[in-house]
């Protein structure tokens, strides 16, 4: 006998599997009503929907047995959890890996298996979906198909629940992320990855003086103080290439026409800029650092620029 084979990721798998919350709870309905299809669908007497624990498979359906677990060790759910499609054993009585195995030379006598792979929605393989006969026999293409179908339906009933899980808890992510954004006394603002506000909190707002509707879809650099565009935009630049910006001086401009100026630090997320600020005093001492932090963005844009010219005038050659 061929004892059930243990995959190289067995701790994540298991993690897996655990996460889902499903293993020893109570017979459901949606479950039972596919082992009992199946078993008349392929007149086959088992059908167990089967998750692979450390040392045991254990039937959240079952169909045509008494024993709701069983040893991993000897069970053939082990093997078929780590097929590519389908696993079918045609003949126990034939099969070198097989035929002296308890469950087949004792009860149920298994003499014919087939199942397919259970995966989580994390991609990983937590048990089968199987059928099993005391008569060997074989399955045709349109009956493996149509096993195959079976396994997808349990899969998607075994991750709903964790799928519906996650975009809540996604959705109390988004939810805790929207009222921290409002209360926060510091400035912060979400734009386009282009530069263009999209979201705006109140403290920002009010800071600057402007409406929500002052500044939706129009750029920041139209607020930014002539002296600090040059820097601004590529400040800008960087961000969109998916650097971050930290503790980075410019003027905004309010709508008194006055300007504040602001300390950021900014993060891209896919299309998106997240950006807060806080207004710091603008002493000559910040005047200078200021001036000083543009030529310093200006040579290296340019020393950029001029290695970009480099490796170009290389690749001709």
């Amino acid at each position: 006998m061929l004892t059930a084979p243990i995959p190289v990721n067995e701790k994540e798998r298991l993690e897996s599997l655990r996460s889902l919350e499903i293993l020893d709870t109570e017979p459901e309905e949606r479950f039972d009503r596919i082992t009992k299809l199946a078993t008349k669908i392929f007149n086959v007497p088992i059908s167990t929907v089967t998750l692979v624990d450390a040392n045991r498979e254990w039937y959240k359906s079952v169909c045509g047995l008494d024993a709701h677990e069983g040893d991993r060790a000897i069970s053939f759910c082990g093997h078929a959890m780590l097929a590519d499609e389908i696993f079918i054993v045609s003949d126990t009585t034939k099969d070198e890996r097989f035929v002296d195995n308890p469950m087949v030379i004792g009860k149920p006598f298994i003499r014919f298996y087939a199942g397919v792979p259970l995966i989580s929605s994390d991609g990983h393989r937590i048990g089968t979906f199987c059928i099993k006969s005391k008569e060997a026999r074989e399955l045709t293409e349109e009956e493996k198909d149509t096993l195959k179908g079976f396994g997808k339906w349990v899969e998607l009933e075994i991750n709903v629940h964790n799928l519906s899980t996650t975009i809540d808890s996604m959705k109390k992510s988004i939810t805790d992320f929207g009222n921290f954004f409002e209360i926060s006394h510091d400035l912060m603002c979400v734009m386009s990855i282009s530069g263009y506000f999209v979201r705006a909190n109140k403290t920002l707002l009010s800071t600057l003086g402007y409406e929500l509707s002052d500044l939706l879809s129009k750029p920041l650099l139209e607020f930014i103080h002539p002296e600090d565009k040059e820097s601004v935009q590529i400040e800008l630049k960087s961000l969109k290439g998916g650097e971050k910006t930290f503790n980075f001086i410019c003027r905004l401009k309010k709508k008194s026409d006055e300007y504040v100026c602001l300390e950021l630090n900014a993060t891209p997320e896919k299309f998106e800029i997240y950006m807060s600020a806080r207004e710091i005093p603008f002493t000559d001492e910040k005047k200078e650092e200021l001036r000083l932090l543009n030529e310093a963005l200006k040579k290296r844009d340019q020393s950029l620029n001029e290695l970009k010219v480099h490796m170009n005038d290389i690749d001709k050659d």
